[in-house]
């Protein structure tokens, strides 16, 4: 069996070449652990906003699913006030590690 290394990315970018007529998107990562403690509502608000279609939410490790369409998800984003909120189902420990990486507007 193949065994897994755990990967640890921090504030980082990622730039995309050729996306338009050779313009570059840089995607940027943002960790929110730090915002965990004492959030019992589970909203962050992303500053920057992100572009449309571009956030990833990665919680420990694994890439969330986002509510789409009435369809049950871990979390959701209202472009409105650019708020990301979190499923009440999911589990946050000590040490949780959370991510959110998207192209700023």
């Amino acid at each position: 069996m193949a065994q897994v290394s755990p990967v640890t990315i921090v504030n980082s970018s990622l730039n995309i070449a050729a996306v338009n007529n050779n313009q570059k998107a840089s995607i940027t990562t943002h960790n929110l652990s730090s915002f965990i403690a004492g959030n019992t509502v589970r909203e962050f608000v992303l500053n920057p906003p992100p572009v449309t279609n571009t956030l990833m939410v990665i919680l420990d490790g694994l890439v969330l699913k986002p509510t789409f369409d009435n369809s049950a998800g871990d979390y959701s984003f209202t472009v409105a006030t650019n708020t990301l909120t979190l499923s009440q189902d999911l589990l946050f420990e000590v040490n949780t590690v959370l991510l959110a990486i998207y192209q700023e507007v």
